[in-house]
């Protein structure tokens, strides 16, 4: 199993949200550079960065901050955060991103994502679906920075752009988000079990090495950790080894 230690960009700052909720943003360095250095130094091979700024208004993307870290961190990025058009992608990709995730455009314009996995290919892109489930235990996306519920089912989505080649899927269990109540097992193993040929990508909820290995069992291929680092609950070296 992957695992990629995550970095969170507001304002110029390494912060991490509760349940995706912007209100409850904590500071946990000014210097988001520095944070990559260390993931790096502890052993990191790839990294999973986002701007919030650009998650919550694309006009607010972070573009003098984010070309510097992707240029110099050494690490293979994933990034994500308000990339809603081809020439966002492209531009990242440019800058030196390894791909681009896009979570709101495969609701609100899947043409976008169709037409960037045929010409970037499947290696350049991660399909991000953040999820609410509901009572009736369905899971459904949630987008612009998870603040917009829709109707639009995980399993359709993923199904949809699989069909057009899509290897990678990341999912986010929203409620788990910051939360350290653990990562949402059922519905990693759910995911893996209906597209066995995916990547999967677990995140939310990750606390300590248990919760890898849980994961692992899951059928993730990678797991996304933020929270649980900054809190020093997990140490990253400790992790890596484990992965």
């Amino acid at each position: 199993m992957i695992l990629y230690p995550a970095l969170d960009l507001l304002d110029g700052r390494a912060v991490r949200l509760t349940r995706g909720k912007y209100e409850t943003a904590r500071v946990y360095s000014e210097d988001p550079a520095g944070v990559l250095r260390s993931f790096h130094a502890a052993g990191a091979a790839f990294a999973h960065l986002v701007d919030l700024n650009g998650a919550r208004d694309p006009g607010s993307r972070q573009q003098s901050k984010i070309e510097p870290l992707l240029k110099e961190s050494g690490l293979k990025i994933q990034i994500g955060g308000g990339v809603r058009s081809r020439a966002d992608a492209e531009q990242l990709l440019a800058w030196g991103a390894d791909r681009v995730v896009l979570g709101s455009a495969a609701v609100a314009d899947p043409g976008l994502v169709e037409s960037l996995l045929s010409e970037f290919g499947p290696s350049c892109v991660t399909l991000a679906v953040d999820v609410a489930i509901g009572p009736d235990g369905i899971a459904r996306a949630a987008i612009k920075g998870w603040t917009l519920p829709t109707d639009a089912r995980l399993e359709d989505l993923t199904g949809r752009f699989r069909a057009k080649g899509l290897s990678r899927v990341l999912c986010t269990d929203i409620s788990r988000d910051g939360a350290a109540e653990g990562p949402n097992a059922a519905l990693y193993r759910g995911l893996a079990d209906a597209f066995p040929e995916l990547e999967v990508q677990a995140s939310g909820g990750v606390r300590h090495v248990d919760d890898l290995m849980v994961l692992r069992k899951s059928g993730a291929h990678s797991a996304i950790v933020g929270t649980a680092l900054y809190e020093k609950t997990l140490d990253l070296k400790e992790a890596l080894d484990v992965c």
